[in-house]
């Protein structure tokens, strides 16, 4: 078993010290994400963390007023935040939670590399809606194939689950956020992975993170 206070470790090293197995999915839920590209984990994130969470979303996204989201993405009907990973101990959850990273190893191998860490708050009234796209390149993208990627589409499946509750889906997969119908904020956080060594990285964390994160992260949690 690797000591994970040493460096620097493989991220497949990284994994087996986070209990990272395939059996943590059932060959069930891994048959489904080969199918359909996306599979729901249900009660990943605890009543107390939830409410901490929010709190901790809302709180950023005062403090940092107009710059919220600045280093990676702002997006209207949304309030959008990013580097998250610098910003709270709790975040680093949602890049060790070792059945999120039985999925996403599943998908993409055991050679992974964040590549950002982000959430993503619709506002209420029916806002927030957002066009078909994927979030890696593919031979027919929806803006190639379809007339008005706003629009529902046939085959669509709208996904819900409860609060805590995790998707994990391949970014070729055509997916869009749908509008905020109820009255209140819904808040979700993204985890992006891909290949470690792959062009695609949204965030640089080797640049963004604070020394004191960098201090405080051990080196299995910084796949």
């Amino acid at each position: 078993m690797p000591d994970p206070s040493a460096t620097p470790m493989k991220s497949s090293e990284a994994l087996a010290f986070l209990g990272v197995e395939p059996d943590l999915l059932s060959a069930e839920e891994r048959n489904f994400l080969d199918e359909n590209g996306y599979l729901l984990l249900d009660g990943i994130l605890s009543d107390d963390e939830l409410l901490y969470l929010r709190k901790r979303l809302d709180g950023l996204a005062e403090i940092e007023g107009e710059n919220a989201g600045s280093e990676l993405h702002r997006e209207e009907g949304t309030v959008r935040l990013a580097n998250l990973l610098d910003k709270d101990l709790l975040f680093e959850k949602f890049i060790t939670t070792p059945r999120v990273l039985a999925g996403i190893t599943h998908v993409i191998g055991t050679e992974i590399q964040l590549s950002s860490l982000s959430s993503r708050a619709v506002l209420p009234d029916g806002q927030g809606q957002q066009q078909l796209h994927t979030d890696w390149r593919e031979a027919v993208q929806p803006g190639d194939a379809l007339a008005d990627c706003l629009a529902d589409h046939p085959d669509q499946i709208s996904l819900s689950g409860r609060a805590g509750s995790v998707v994990v889906f391949n970014s070729h997969l055509w997916h869009g956020g749908r509008a905020n119908r109820t009255q209140a904020l819904r808040r979700g956080v993204l985890s992006y992975f891909v290949r470690r060594g792959g062009a695609y990285i949204q965030n640089d964390h080797r640049e963004l993170l604070s020394e004191a994160t960098k201090a405080r992260l051990s080196p299995a949690a910084a796949l």
